[in-house]
C-alpha cells in the first residue's frame, strides 16, 4: 500500500533567489535589526528577519518610482511600520 505524503503546515513563504543575492539579503536583514531593535521588538519580530529586508527593498524601489505595483501602507510592508514607529520616537 502506498503512503500518503502528510502536509506540513508552513509558517511562510519561499523565495528562491541566488546564493550571493541570499547573502545580501541575511547582511541586510542583520543591518537593520541592528538599526531598529526596538522598532523590531514593538512588532513581535525577535531576530533578524529576511521578510523585513525583502520589504525594505520594496519599499525602497517604490520611493525611488522604480516600482509600479500596489501602493506601500504599514499594513502591508514590515519595514514601512517600522519607519513609522521608528518617527513617532
Amino acid at each position: 500500500m502506498v503512503e500518503t505524503k502528510k502536509k506540513s503546515k508552513s509558517s511562510g513563504t519561499l523565495t528562491r533567489c541566488t546564493k550571493a543575492s541570499k547573502k545580501q539579503i541575511v547582511a541586510l536583514s542583520k543591518r537593520l535589526y541592528k538599526a531598529y531593535p526596538d522598532e523590531h521588538q514593538k512588532l513581535g519580530i525577535r531576530k533578524a528577519s529576511s521578510k523585513v529586508a525583502v520589504d525594505a527593498l520594496l519599499y525602497w524601489a517604490a520611493m525611488a518610482g522604480e516600482l509600479n505595483g500596489t501602493k506601500i501602507t504599514d499594513e502591508n510592508n514590515i519595514f514601512s511600520a517600522i519607519r513609522t514607529i521608528s518617527e513617532e520616537v
